[in-house]
């Protein structure tokens, strides 16, 4: 039997179209496979960031609380103006001004506090192909991306098949 649609090559365009077409099926369907995970994944990683922004900011307290806590010990101006603050107490031909009281004051001299650079612990930024994989977690897309990768797997696996296979009656 001959092969007249074959090129000197001895490749039939039809079976060129076997490997970009199983490609393309191939990634569809792992695209929609992979998807919830990637989901999965953004979802989690956001969550890791805001506890991390949470324990960041609660190591800030602290440093500011020992701080004041250190000035109360060790400074006796700090000590009596947060005292006589608390209590309304002014000294004689001072006058008292009412004024909103800031919770979680330092101390003015107090030093801020220092935060440690772990490398490890800094927040790295995800890639932008986790947010594209993960946007066919969607039901919709998902089932379109598994029927035309499917289709298109099965497609290239057709064009590869030898025409005497494929005109065969069945």
């Amino acid at each position: 039997m001959t092969m007249s649609h074959q090129g000197r090559t001895g490749w039939s365009a039809s079976g060129l179209l076997f490997w970009p077409l199983c490609a393309v099926g191939l990634a569809l369907v792992a695209l929609a496979v992979l998807g919830p995970e990637a989901e999965r994944r953004l979802v989690l990683q956001r969550q890791v960031d805001a506890m991390q922004a949470e324990v960041d900011l609660l190591h800030e307290t602290a440093g500011q609380l020992a701080a004041a806590d250190k000035a109360l010990r060790d400074d006796p101006e700090y000590r009596e103006r947060i005292v006589r603050h608390e209590l309304g107490i002014t000294r004689p031909g001072e006058v008292r001004m009412r004024q909103p009281v800031k919770t979680g004051a330092t101390a003015p001299d107090a030093p801020a506090p220092v935060r440690s650079l772990d490398p490890f612990r800094a927040a790295s930024p995800l890639p932008e192909w986790l947010g594209l994989v993960a946007s066919f977690a969607d039901p919709g897309i998902r089932t379109l991306s598994m029927a035309t990768g499917g289709t298109m797997l099965l497609a290239g696996i057709l064009l590869s098949l030898p025409r005497s296979r494929r005109n065969r009656p069945a």
